[in-house]
């Protein structure tokens, strides 16, 4: 209780600051746009058969899912994530029914949980197998609620069942914030925390539901974090989102194997 109380004294204390710093930040950075490229396509694993069993992947979210941070969607997420994912079962076809790959990217910058949760509502319905969903930081920066996160989270899931009937919904975890070098002390600590607290109870609710999975890329060291991050400072670089899909790519198939 002691603890909390010197917590929110130094948070106080501590306000104008975070208010200064993120105004600064707002106006100071630079703004990447949403990469050029396809959203969705097929990937052929193997042409010989007369019928064919498709995998249907479809890749959700904000900036982090849309790919901001690189030029090209071929380096992003989702097409990273494909090309990655077709290599593995072209090269592991005794374990697993799957002939060929459809998959899609419906992700926009600067969406949030309940914005997501409103474009799955009135996206077209389709037959998704797997869903990969990134979110998270822009809940942080809007500072959402934790009962309110829980609740966008919860409903995310339940129209990704219902309605696309997703077998596997693949969350991934929320960035480190704290290290993001767009983000000036203590300002990055703040959102840190804030990321982290989101982060652990997106976790707890994917460990409590059925076909829900929590997902973390690990990295190495510092040395190979600091070149995770694009020009900006704040957005994934290419070499983050190979990392991420590869890691990713490697999950999923797990899954698919089982």
């Amino acid at each position: 209780m002691a603890k909390s109380y010197l917590a929110i004294l130094k948070h106080a204390a501590l306000a104008p600051i975070y208010l200064y710093q993120a105004k600064q930040v707002r106006k100071s950075a630079l703004r990447l746009p949403e990469p050029k490229g396809e959203r969705q396509g097929t990937l052929v694993i193997d042409s010989s058969l007369p019928t064919v069993q498709m995998l249907n992947l479809m890749v959700v979210g904000d900036s982090s899912a849309a790919g901001v941070g690189c030029e090209l969607q071929t380096e992003g997420l989702a097409q990273n994530l494909v090309n990655q994912l077709q290599a593995k079962l072209v090269n592991n076809n005794d374990r697993h029914d799957y002939h060929a790959i459809r998959w899609s990217l419906n992700a926009k910058s600067g969406d949030s949980s309940f914005d997501l949760l409103r474009r799955l509502f009135i996206m077209p319905k389709q037959s998704v197998e797997v869903m990969v969903i990134c979110i998270g930081v822009n809940d942080v920066t809007k500072n959402i609620s934790k009962l309110q996160w829980q609740k966008n989270i919860n409903e995310i899931v339940a129209i990704s069942q219902r309605k696309f009937g997703a077998r596997f919904i693949i969350f991934s975890s929320l960035p480190p914030m704290k290290d993001m070098p767009a983000l000036p002390a203590p300002l990055n600590q703040l959102l840190g925390n804030k990321a982290q607290q989101l982060d652990t109870e997106l976790q707890q609710i994917c460990e409590s539901k059925n076909g829900v999975y929590y997902f973390a890329p690990k990295l190495t060291d510092k040395q190979a974090l600091s070149t995770m991050f694009a020009t900006d400072g704040f957005h994934p670089s290419p070499k983050a989102y190979d990392v991420w899909a590869a890691a990713l790519a490697k999950t999923i198939f797990q899954q698919l194997a089982e």
